[in-house]
């Protein structure tokens, strides 16, 4: 994601929120969804009744229509029904709350397209990839979904599947529309008095109860009625089989196997994979980078809380270690804020403008930061320690450096967090100055324009270095991004059959 792609999501956003009062807010999403995934077309449905309802349809060369006449409200299955009764993709978004993302219809058997060629017929187009994703309300579950149709190759224009950030995007509109809250979070209780004794090596074994397996699950991409539901049926079984121990591999298969059974079959790789991953013994390393206010510290905690990781260091505190250390005579940026360390740099050349300016600053902050962060990161390679880094100073071209550096050793991976609207980062400073009045969040709103400035420079690094942009809209969906890029290099690391 680039300055651009932010910029217009940004965009999208702020008329989504002028839109909020009206009926129908849907033309100014389904423009934008088009727009963000370069998608040709977009269907709305609307969950009515016991159905879902097509309200708005956008295609190519045409203005959104409202209320065309596709087919019939869709059947939602019983809020106890199997996976399998469920045949239209959107009803499947809709009555399991996630998103379903079909590379190609021609191949894809699983789920009813009536609907789809019915647009098909009616406008004369032909889709061929479909992106689903479910748009929700805290109180109410899923309200509506947003349907994408054929994603276009930029460059030669030809029709193509709707890649991972494209998905996350969507998905961020989609939170965008409705109240925050709708997304998975993590099972509670699936039967919280099950567990069991698992093996994970000769003399090693390790009491794992229902709640905690529900909550891998969650990591891995389930929502929590899949999570709870998998996790009660995997105990069940054990229970049923007698079994007071079990192999951690053969319990992550029976998992694996139930999966294969009620849901999708890219979950269960997932979770494969992360069952690998653990077996190995690797630390995780995630790398989370970010302008002032972005929510990184936010961000850490929550994927702390998820992953079971300890260790969660900040790049600020290292600079502060740093600056008792080093004279402000030897090093004077850093001492100072990231975004006013410029003004430290003694022979600036004057043909320089002002963003070029913070941007220098950062970079030599960062550059002496840096030396701290690998320390840290290095450290946890020798002691195999699972750790998350945090901060400002975590320049996108220094977390592709770590993570070159980590080699077979570790699994790093590197983020940035962002805020697409200016007056939303700016109302994070707003808010934390009523917060915690003793930090210094004047400041940051006076040096407003310059943290501006240092994000746009720092969601650029991380286009051209292939660093993950994770949209900060609301915690639970930013959570929920941070760990499909984990899991997304989880699986890379360990993929099927390997």
């Amino acid at each position: 994601m680039n300055t651009k792609t932010l910029a217009l999501l940004g965009n999208i956003g702020r008329t989504l929120a002028s839109d909020a009062e009206r009926a129908e807010p849907w033309d100014a999403l389904l423009r934008g969804a088009c727009a963000l995934t370069r998608a040709d077309a977009a269907v709305l449905y609307v969950v009515a009744g016991d159905g879902l309802r097509p309200t708005a349809v956008r295609v190519p060369g045409s203005a959104t229509a409202p209320d065309l006449p596709l087919q019939p409200a869709l059947p939602l299955p019983r809020p106890d029904g199997e996976m399998a009764e469920t045949r239209s993709v959107a009803a499947y978004a809709a009555h399991h709350a996630i998103s379903v993302n079909i590379a190609d219809l021609s191949e894809s058997a699983d789920f009813d397209l009536t609907g789809i060629r019915e647009l098909d017929r009616l406008t004369g187009y032909r889709a061929r990839s479909l992106l689903c994703v479910p748009i929700g309300d805290a109180e109410r579950g899923v309200v509506a979904v947003l349907q994408l149709i054929n994603a276009r190759n930029p460059a030669t224009g030809a029709v193509t599947r709707f890649g991972a950030e494209a998905q996350r995007l969507a998905e961020t509109l989609a939170w965008q529309t409705a109240v925050p809250g709708y997304q998975s979070r993590a099972a509670d209780a699936a039967a919280a008095e099950a567990a069991v004794t698992v093996i994970k090596g000769p003399g090693i074994t390790r009491r794992l109860d229902a709640p905690l397996v529900a909550k891998r699950l969650a990591v891995a991409g389930a929502t929590a009625a899949e999570a709870e539901a998998i996790t009660h049926r995997v105990f069940r079984e054990i229970q049923r089989d007698g079994l007071a121990e079990i192999l951690d591999m053969e319990l992550w298969d029976r998992v694996c196997l139930a999966i294969g059974q009620r849901l999708r079959g890219g979950l269960s790789d997932r979770v494969r994979a992360w069952s690998a991953f653990r077996r190995s013994g690797l630390p995780l390393v995630v790398l989370i980078g970010g302008c002032s206010g972005s929510g990184k510290s936010t961000l850490a905690a929550e994927l702390s809380l998820r992953l079971d990781i300890g260790r969660i260091q900040s790049s600020d505190t290292l600079r502060e270690v740093m600056r008792l250390l080093v004279s402000p005579h030897l090093a004077p940026e850093i001492h100072r804020s990231t975004y006013q360390a410029w003004q430290a740099l003694p022979r600036l050349p004057a043909s320089l403008g002002e963003a070029e300016r913070v941007v220098e600053g950062f970079r030599g902050q960062a550059d002496k930061v840096a030396v701290a962060i690998r320390g840290v990161v290095q450290r946890s390679l020798a002691e195999r320690e699972s750790a998350i880094v945090e901060g400002a100073h975590l320049d996108p071209s220094l977390q592709e450096g770590l993570q070159g550096d980590a080699d077979t050793r570790a699994l790093v991976v590197p983020m940035l967090v962002a805020v697409a609207d200016r007056d939303e980062l700016s109302r994070h400073f707003q808010w934390r100055s009523v917060l915690a009045p003793t930090r210094s969040d004047r400041r940051h709103l006076e040096d407003f324009e310059h943290i501006w400035q240092l994000q746009q420079f720092l969601v650029d690094q991380a286009d051209r270095h292939g660093v993950a942009v994770i949209p900060n809209v609301g915690i639970e969906l930013c959570t929920r991004h941070a760990l499909e890029v984990i899991s997304t290099a989880v699986l890379e690391r360990f993929p099927p059959g390997a």
